[in-house]
């Protein structure tokens, strides 16, 4: 019974290791992606701002 508990303790250790080492991997991601869509965002925002002036501001959000 107690060889038993300590093989399970060592394997959940595990699996939190990598729970841990994914969780903050894909912490990241979604900062990534959502850093280089406001970029990609903001560029076309100013591309149309440049171009089409006034129509710009509608295309923004329906871009959004």
């Amino acid at each position: 019974m107690q060889i038993k508990k300590k093989k399970i303790n060592i394997q959940y250790n595990k699996n939190k290791k990598i729970l841990m080492e994914v969780f903050l991997v894909w912490w990241k991601v979604p900062i990534l992606l959502t850093g280089s869509a406001s970029l990609c965002i903001l560029f076309s925002y100013i591309f149309n701002f440049i171009f089409i002036s006034n129509f710009s501001f509608f295309n923004f959000f329906f871009f959004l």
